[in-house]
């Protein structure tokens, strides 16, 4: 029997009475996965990291208030996200307590902050929220990546508590999706991480959206440390962005952005709103966002770019980006492995000689090199039963796809560019399981 099952003596515990203590305690909607289910084995790892005893995972929602998202004033915006976090948080540990009383123990996990950031830059966090949601039957994501619940819509936050008991019934997927495909959020995403016509730019997202967060304190502390005098700090920081930062540091992330949830009318409760007089939602909702002068942080030369120099409201702030501290190069005494590294080919070839299958365990999955630049070309490695496998051309239905110049993926196998780091920056781009990504390093020992 296992440790879960002698804690709470096998019994498997009513999901409708759970729920029910759930939504007593303040909760908007709660759902419950089954640890063991299949579409979780790529989140099973870090669930377990957090609580080794988790049997079952109670996904829960509380409802955000609508205009403060709305707001153009979007220090608004920011104080409903933090204050309502934080009302949250208090929530679920009291559903805890509750639980602790009929026998069941558990963990709550963090909504967003803090997380692990020893793994920085990489995957930081342990718990998937939107994809135990999704399971739990709790609502669907929308094409701006965002969890859309059935009444509520997008203006919602997601939190997990990992319980040690079995419940007699399990959510599911729900088999509509409440997007209804309006295209508003790409229509007011400053940067054009949001299209209709291609997968979700992370990057471009996190450039903007997430500047005052680890990678934008980064570039501050790099700015402090290298700059000759204030007007060389100031050339690289103005004022109103050193407050920035400051009043991150002391009230809470400043979200540049989210203006993807504030225009979303998905759900029951916002449709109606949009589908009577689309028109005046636009007007009142969408065009002061989309009008808001302010500025656009991208990477220079990217596509982030060119979509911010079409709204005449928005001002582009280039992002420097960020070189690796203290790596060094191949030794120029070992001419073969030099010859290996400038050819894109050969080095492909060469990390399946290089793969780890104890690292791998029980994997199967297909990665996929798209490659551009100089040497230009499709890989792809297909991973199975402890083995890995080098093909030339395109696979089919791969599991990870990494779009790559070849320039940048010699350099980060060249031990000149950090993996990582490049990942984070934009340098290349992937479709796919990210968490797969994140262990290129252990899969191909001597791989970034």
């Amino acid at each position: 029997m296992s440790d879960s099952n002698r804690t709470t003596g096998g019994r498997k515990f009513s999901a409708a009475d759970l729920r029910k203590i759930c939504v007593d305690e303040g909760v908007d909607d709660a759902g419950f996965v089954n640890i063991d289910r299949e579409a979780l084995e790529k989140e099973r790892e870090g669930i377990l990291k957090v609580y080794p005893s988790t049997r079952s995972i109670i996904s829960v929602i509380k409802v955000i208030n609508r205009e403060n998202i709305q707001s153009p004033a979007r220090y608004v915006a920011n104080d409903e996200y933090h204050s309502a976090g934080h009302e949250f948080a208090g929530i679920c540990r009291g559903i805890l307590r509750r639980l602790n009383k009929i026998g069941i123990r558990g963990v709550v996990s963090t909504k967003s902050w803090p997380m692990d950031l020893s793994r920085w830059p990489g995957k930081i966090w342990d718990v998937s929220h939107k994809v135990l949601a999704i399971e739990a039957g709790l609502g669907q994501m929308g094409m701006n990546r965002i969890l859309l619940h059935p009444k509520h819509g997008a203006f919602i936050q997601l939190n997990s508590i990992l319980i040690d008991a079995e419940m007699d019934e399990y959510g599911r997927p729900l088999p509509e999706n409440p997007c209804i495909q309006c295209h508003l959020c790409a229509s007011v995403c400053p940067t054009g991480a949001i299209s209709k016509d291609a997968p979700f730019d992370f990057f471009a997202c996190n450039t903007h959206c997430y500047r005052d967060n680890m990678i934008g304190f980064q570039d501050w502390i790099d700015a402090i440390i290298t700059s000759k005098d204030l007007a060389g700090y100031r050339s690289r920081f103005n004022d109103s962005e050193t407050a920035f930062m400051w009043q991150s540091l002391m009230f809470g992330m400043s979200y540049r952005c989210g203006y993807c949830v504030a225009v979303c009318p998905a759900g029951e409760e916002v449709k109606s709103l949009y589908s009577q007089n689309k028109g005046a939602y636009i007007h009142q909702v969408l065009d002061p966002l989309k009008n808001r002068v302010e500025p656009v942080y991208v990477v220079a030369g990217s596509k982030a770019e060119l979509a911010v120099k079409r709204n005449p409201c928005k001002e582009i702030k280039k992002v420097r980006r960020r070189e690796s501290v203290g790596v060094e190069g191949p030794s120029q005494t070992q001419p073969q492995a030099e010859e290996k590294i400038m050819d894109l080919k050969l080095l492909m070839s060469g990390m399946a000689a290089k793969f780890n299958p104890q690292a791998a365990g029980n994997l199967t999955a297909t990665i996929q090199f798209e490659v551009t630049g100089e040497q230009p070309g499709d890989w792809f490695f297909s991973i199975e039963n402890g083995k890995c496998v080098f093909h030339e051309g395109k696979a089919n239905s791969p599991t990870l796809t990494i779009q790559t110049p070849s320039e940048v993926w010699l350099a980060i196998s060249n031990n000149n560019l950090d993996g990582q780091q490049a990942f984070m920056e934009g340098k290349y781009s992937v479709r796919g399981d990210i968490g797969l990504l994140m262990r290129m390093r252990s899969l191909f020992r001597d791989s970034k």
